[in-house]
């Protein structure tokens, strides 16, 4: 509070009157100050942390550097998982092994018992993985006149991708 005395001055008089002036405290609700953009890395990538402490902002002071982050959606968990480190600043997605396509993310900070949320898309695009000899072929030893032998290359050879796979000889 803040007392102001207000003086009238008429000729050699003079009178004052003080009030008191208080200002409450209204709760500023948390606003994304910097959306996350869309990502798109590529299959295998290394994990991509992200710093969540410019994406969010809150003009209370105190209730901007208590803010806390978490995901609150993923809609893809077998391409990408997440989670916030241990001091609540740092989003890390953690891409998963041999996996692309798409999935939106939603983070939410909360700063007090308020929340604001922001989403953001991560498409992840398909490297071609090289086919791998999965299992190998056994020694055989055959005589003369012997019958054509047929050997199944199936379970010999492997390849990531489903569609190259088919091709395999």
């Amino acid at each position: 509070p803040a007392t102001l005395t207000v003086p009238a001055t008429s000729g050699v008089n003079t009178v004052s009157d003080a009030f008191v002036v208080t200002i409450s405290n209204v709760n500023d609700l948390p606003v994304v100050a910097s959306a996350l953009p869309d990502i798109t890395p590529t299959e295998d990538d290394p994990n991509l942390d992200i710093d969540l402490t410019p994406v969010f902002h809150d003009n209370d002071p105190d209730d901007d550097a208590a803010m806390t982050y978490a995901v609150t959606g993923n809609t893809n968990t077998s391409l990408v998982t997440t989670s916030v480190d241990q001091f609540g600043n740092t989003l890390t997605l953690d891409f998963q092994d041999d996996a692309y396509g798409t999935a939106t993310l939603t983070v939410t900070a909360t700063s007090g018992v308020n929340t604001v949320s922001d989403a953001f898309v991560d498409t992840i695009s398909n490297v071609n993985d090289l086919p791998v000899v999965a299992s190998a072929l056994p020694e055989i030893t055959p005589t003369e006149d012997d019958p054509n032998l047929e050997i199944e290359l199936t379970p010999v050879l492997h390849d990531n991708e489903p569609d190259d796979a088919a091709g395999m000889a």
